[in-house]
């Protein structure tokens, strides 16, 4: 039995999601439901902007978006929800 790179992939994943919930266990006690939202939709604003940096310095060429209909009313649908 042998583990590929996606397994360690989908280990790390769990990891992280777990050790995420337990942070935001302990941070709901000292910290209302609204701030914790707003801190983890922030670290994930920058996070993602920095990930598309480094692709944008990475291939020299800005991340777009499809022009089709499909993703546009997917993000339409998430940001609604």
């Amino acid at each position: 039995m042998s583990a590929g790179v996606g397994d360690l992939m989908v280990l790390t994943g769990i990891v992280v999601f777990g050790v995420g919930g337990m942070l935001v266990q302990r941070l709901a006690t000292r910290l209302d439901v609204i701030t914790i939202s707003v801190l983890m939709h922030g670290i994930g604003s920058v996070l993602l902007f920095a990930h598309a940096a480094v692709e944008a310095a990475w291939t020299n060429h800005l991340p777009r978006m499809a022009v089709s209909i499909g993703p546009w009313l997917l993000l339409i649908l998430v940001g609604a929800v």
